[in-house]
């Protein structure tokens, strides 16, 4: 025979899982509000403070192998914050769609699988390693 919980039982889990997905949806939204300030005004930031450092005479710029290089590492870096964002948005949604299911398995009086609870998801480490390596932390 299947083990079961008690109604109390089944009631806190899944307030708790439910209160689990309000925060990592909270979390995404200050990660994302966060990324698209720093992306998006960041850049203006530091025109401004190279016009500050040399007192408004910037010479122009010699289009030379160290352009280049400033380019391509400037555009590398801008996609790789948003291939990190993206990855570590696709594992917080995997997470919560987990729980989701746990939540369902939970009100049909089911015990969830072990594996849909736990956390981190795989990868989830890679995501966190190469988002400091990025942040330069």
């Amino acid at each position: 025979m299947a083990k079961q919980y008690t109604a109390d039982i089944v009631e806190a889990r899944i307030e708790h899982l439910t209160k689990e997905i309000e925060t990592v949806a909270a979390n995404v939204m200050t990660f994302r509000t966060r990324m698209g300030f720093t992306v998006l005004v960041g850049p203006f930031i530091v025109m401004g403070s190279v016009l500050i450092a040399t007192k408004g005479e910037v010479a122009k710029p010699t289009v030379d192998l160290l352009f280049f290089a400033s380019a391509i590492v400037a555009v590398a870096s801008y996609v790789g914050m948003a291939e990190w964002g993206a990855r570590f948005d696709k594992n917080m949604s995997k997470k919560c769609d987990a729980w989701r299911l746990a939540i369902m398995e939970l009100s049909r009086n089911k015990i969830p699988k072990k594996e849909i609870i736990e956390f981190p998801l795989p990868g989830t480490k890679y995501a966190y390693h190469s988002g400091f390596a990025l942040a330069g932390r």
